[in-house]
């Protein structure tokens, strides 16, 4: 039988193993925060082999064979072994890829001062349209989010030639590197953006990238983090305007934010331009090299209204204002 001596000292044991197990996980959770940070001190590149995807059958395989490998970039270095892709809305309608909405749960685990992106997209998009959102997970259960942006951060892949400059507004982002065409006489480039984290002293478990649902599809191809760090385009002449207004056909007055998606001919290739929407007035500005355009064309479309397409020749004259009529009972004019 025991005595209340021995029950009294039976719970100090319990007291005094529960004391220490706690000291032993209070200490082991230090050091892992300690051995995280202290890690922080080398670039570290991240996994994102598990989101690589092949390309269609319509692009060559060895696309960016040159760029694939350890690249070191401004002194970064990446691992880069493939292309991992985000849901876009031109990419979905052509039914090429059957392509996720984020990728979710890449491992970090560690401080860091500034997170390194070598990136493009996949078809042209709006400028300013957000791409993608970058969400860093931090282990004491915050979060924050930076936009991705089209014009601002990065671009299509191809550099089209329809597309007037190649230059981001972002101060931290650049083009990092190049290739001669593979198709319709457009070079091959990819960006490099530097993310400065907001809260370098607290752990990062992991990062997210979420679609931004427009109409790019974007493409992640290596990632580094840090603690603390261009190739000269060739300038193209756009010389051609075409001012586009679009109104409503039962009334006159300007239609605000229709989508307007432009089409050139240009130095012999059939190729689309950057889209834009309408401003207040109801307008917007094509822009394309006079010498080397044969045709340009629109299309525009706004819910709740009639959608139109419209293409001229070099033959019979690209006009330098149109106006397009959008009629909501479906009815459809243009008029110069």
């Amino acid at each position: 039988m025991r005595t209340a001596t021995s029950h009294r000292l039976g719970n100090r044991w319990v007291l005094a193993a529960a004391f220490f197990t706690a000291l032993i996980l209070g200490s082991a959770q230090s050091w892992a925060a300690e051995a995280a940070a202290a890690g922080a001190s080398e670039p570290m590149t991240l996994d994102i082999a598990p989101f690589y995807r092949p390309l269609p059958a319509q692009f060559p395989r060895d696309i960016l064979k040159s760029f694939f490998g350890r690249p070191v970039i401004d002194g970064v270095p990446f691992d880069a072994g493939g292309q991992a892709f985000l849901w876009g809305q031109a990419v979905a309608e052509r039914r090429e890829m059957d392509l996720p909405n984020a990728f979710e749960g890449i491992r970090i685990g560690r401080t860091f001062d500034e997170l390194h992106l070598v990136h493009h997209t996949r078809w042209l998009d709006v400028e300013g349209q957000t791409v993608a959102s970058v969400c860093l997970n931090y282990a004491d259960g915050s979060k924050y989010v930076t936009p991705l942006r089209y014009g601002v951060h990065v671009r299509n892949w191809y550099r089209l030639p329809s597309e007037e400059s190649a230059a981001t507004t972002d101060p931290d982002t650049r083009v990092c590197w190049r290739r001669p065409a593979v198709q319709v006489k457009s070079p091959i480039r990819l960006y490099k953006t530097t993310l400065a984290n907001p809260s370098p002293k607290k752990v990062v478990n992991t990062m997210d990238i979420i679609s931004g649902r427009g109409l790019a599809t974007y493409t992640l191809i290596a990632a580094t983090v840090t603690n603390g760090t261009s190739i000269a385009e060739t300038p193209r002449n756009f010389d051609g305007k075409m001012i586009v207004r679009v109104v409503n056909g039962a009334t006159g007055k300007p239609i605000e934010s229709a989508f307007v998606e432009p089409g050139m001919n240009v130095d012999d290739e059939n190729v689309v331009a950057p889209p834009f929407r309408t401003s207040a007035a109801g307008d917007g500005t094509v822009r394309y090299p006079i010498t080397l355009t044969t045709a340009v064309s629109v299309s525009v479309r706004k819910s709740g209204y009639s959608s139109r397409t419209l293409s001229w020749s070099e033959d019979d004259g690209i006009p330098a204002i149109i106006t397009i009529r959008l009629s909501p009972n479906g009815e459809e004019s243009a008029r110069r």
